[in-house]
């Protein structure tokens, strides 16, 4: 109950925390599958397809459950991702117990697993979900190995064992040096290398043997996870990683791992790969000072054998992730750490327990001593845990703790311009390109930022480097697009946004895009297959555009449908545009305009009036509702005091120089049985009529002037 307890207080700040703009849109967010909560189709595509340069439908599915019970709440599946976490530090302390028969150094252990600050990133991050699902797994995996190795029934154990592995695997591929650990474990603390008490080459043999089954299991999962990140674009050519260069970082990597796990400071999301390259001599004596400390802890595993298997448990799970085959562009990751620190703490647990045994005055500080390194990762971990409150705390967490880190500077300007603090934005994205001029992300997501700035020129520039750096991108074609639209080139804009129809299909930001482009060019038919393809993307469209803009692209389709003469279509998109923005002025006095057309008065005069009240005073709503409340057919709608202090409004509006709202004036004046008025206020407006050419409307009022007694 303590282990519990103190890991909720670390990681308290998680509650309050939202999803990040790294990894939880790619995966959770902007997926309309994850959104859909649980069913067929989403089950089918998490088996089925890869996401990221991986594959990890088991993950998939515990986000779609999360999805499923609470929506897209980061709260849920952070608390998802804390309960996991707490569980496999229940896990690891069962299992070390019963592998050992120790109390303390087992509670040790896992206590260390459970708040070390290393971890935050593992449990914080809702896209890192795959860590602590596949630790879960693993932690069952040892408890299983024991009662394999122990227990009355081996062949059902081992099939658990079997069964529980897929199942991490398919959480993370992390999971594949399994075997290895499980051999260690073996030497120590289940002596299972040991024949009448010594080294025996038949126990090693046997136990190898043993485990053929999920050593043929971790090996095609090894294959499958090479041959995803290959097909998805993730591993890195040796031309911009040559071989020398990812060694070295290896060796580097090991010793950052070591100093954070016993001094967590300076931690950050994402460390930048050092391109400049390490200097030799401190890679030479990293890599001596390793491999004495490995040649030490095997002269001790007689004596000491847990050295052994804590020291080799570290180095052996950090190897699938040194970058020796690099995968993304980080350096190292703190996240890799989530399984490989328990071998360090196997070796301090029991190396004390040994210092604690041999020197009764070190065994009487000892709980003091190890109640203080557990009160200080607590601490660590509660304000690791705060830095992962949004996208703007992360990232900027990062640039204090990294140097030349332009994925930082990226991330931030993303979460910056969300915020409408453009111009930040644009300092954040300039300082990426300086550090890293052919980043696609820095010049094509700078163009889109720039677009909001209406700088269109240095937008189009930075957007046709980023087409030029990632051809088969929609999404900065889009852009270009949107800036052809922004300059009133609509045929421009057309074979921009076609173009990026082409490569990316789904893209429904762009078919709005479009849609807006056709019906500048007077192509309604056309606008209104693109608008209807694009409101057909549902999830996607809302994701790209927001609840504003997927609003915005029904209210323009139901434009296009009314000037094609499709007045109940044109409504019924107007209306599912006010269910996603009711508080929208100007929706309300569009659906006026409508109802009008369709002669259903009363509802035109409720819109108009709602329009007025959530502030839409615009000539036409004035206008509009002014000329339905003088001539409606219904005698009940008729208020033609209303009417003239409309129509006044709406005259000053246009500084009485629009004949169309003069006439409404008139109309309403003479309503109101001010025909003097009504008449001088009509002949001005026969006048301006005239005067422009308007000649439907100036026999309009000549025939109300005609009709309209004198005086």
């Amino acid at each position: 109950m303590g282990l519990v307890l103190v890991t909720l207080i670390a990681f308290l700040p998680l509650f309050g925390n939202d999803f990040v703009n790294y990894d939880d849109d790619l995966y959770i967010t902007d997926r309309p599958e994850i959104a859909a909560g649980v069913d067929a189709a989403g089950v089918a595509w998490a088996f089925t397809t890869l996401q990221g340069a991986n594959w990890f439908p088991l993950t998939r599915l515990s986000w779609m459950v999360d999805a499923e019970l609470f929506g897209l709440s980061p709260r849920a599946f952070h608390a998802t991702s804390l309960l996991l976490h707490v569980a496999t530090s229940l896990l690891l302390f069962i299992a070390f117990r019963r592998l050992s028969g120790e109390l303390w150094p087992s509670a040790f252990v896992a206590a260390v697993f459970a708040v070390h600050p290393l971890h935050v990133e593992s449990v914080a991050w809702a896209a890192c979900r795959k860590d602590v699902l596949s630790g879960f797994f693993f932690a069952l995996c040892l408890l299983c190995h024991e009662r394999a190795s122990r227990g009355r029934h081996p062949v059902v154990w081992g099939a658990v064992l079997f069964a529980s592995l897929a199942l991490g695997l398919m959480a993370k591929p992390m999971l594949v040096t399994l075997p290895f650990v499980l051999l260690l474990l073996d030497l120590w603390p289940l002596g299972r290398l040991r024949s009448d008490g010594a080294w025996s080459r038949a126990a090693l043999r046997r136990s190898v043997l043993e485990k053929l089954p999920i050593i043929a299991l971790v090996v095609a999962a090894g294959v499958m996870t090479l041959v995803a990140q290959r097909a998805g674009g993730a591993v890195q050519t040796l031309e911009g990683y040559p071989f020398p260069a990812r060694l070295a970082n290896a060796v580097d990597s090991i010793l950052w791992y070591g100093v954070d796990v016993l001094w967590p400071k300076g931690l950050a999301v994402f460390y930048p790969y050092p391109h400049q390259g390490l200097p030799l001599w401190r890679v030479a004596l990293v890599a001596a000072g390793l491999a004495g400390i490995t040649a030490w802890t095997w002269r001790e595993r007689h004596r000491r054998p847990y050295l052994a298997t804590g020291w080799l448990w570290f180095l052996g799970m950090l190897v699938p992730v040194l970058g020796l085959v690099q995968v993304g562009g980080a350096a190292r990751a703190d996240r890799y750490t989530y399984l490989p620190l328990i071998g360090l703490s196997v070796m301090l647990a029991w190396g004390i327990r040994d210092l604690a045994t041999s020197r009764s005055r070190v065994g009487r500080l000892l709980p003091a001593v190890i109640a203080a390194v557990i009160a200080l990762l607590v601490g660590g971990t509660f304000l690791q845990a705060r830095t992962w409150r949004n996208s703007s705390s992360l990232f900027r967490h990062a640039l204090q703790e990294t140097e030349r880190n332009s994925v930082a500077h990226i991330n931030l300007a993303v979460a910056l311009q969300h915020e409408d603090e453009v111009e930040e934005a644009d300092r954040q994205l300039t300082e990426a390109i300086s550090i890293a001029p052919n980043s696609v992300r820095a010049h094509g997501i700078r163009g889109e930022v720039r677009i909001t700035q209406q700088r269109y020129a240095e937008a189009k520039r930075d957007l046709r480097v980023a087409v030029r750096l990632e051809p088969e991108s929609a999404r900065w074609l889009i852009g270009l697009g949107r800036i052809a639209l922004e300059e009133r080139r609509s045929r421009q804009a057309i074979a921009q946004l076609r173009e990026a129809l082409e490569l990316d299909p789904a893209a429904a930001d762009a078919d709005a895009l479009l849609g807006l482009a056709f019906a500048r060019d007077h192509q309604l038919a056309a606008a209104e297959a693109s608008y209807a393809r694009a409101l057909a993307g549902g999830f996607v469209l809302e994701r790209k555009l927001g609840v504003e803009g997927s609003a915005q692209v029904r209210a323009q389709l139901a434009a296009v449908l009314m000037e094609q003469g499709k007045l109940p279509a044109a409504l019924q998109h107007l209306e599912e545009a006010l269910l996603l923005r009711p508080e929208d002025g100007t929706l309300h006095g569009r659906r006026g305009a409508l109802l009008g057309r369709l002669g259903r008065e009363a509802e035109a005069v409720e819109s108009y009036r709602e329009a007025l009240r959530l502030g839409d005073r615009s000539v036409q709503v004035l206008n509009n509702l002014a000329w339905l409340l003088v001539s409606a057919r219904d005698p009940q709608l008729r208020m033609s005091a209303e009417a003239v202090a409309l129509a006044r409004e709406a005259v000053e509006a246009t500084d009485a120089g629009e004949p169309s709202v003069l006439d409404t004036l008139a109309a309403a004046l003479d309503a109101a049985g001010r025909r003097g008025e009504a008449r001088e206020i009509a002949q001005r407006a026969l006048e301006l009529a005239e005067q422009r050419g308007d000649e439907m409307l100036a026999r309009e009022i000549r025939a109300r002037l005609a009709s309209q007694p004198d005086g």
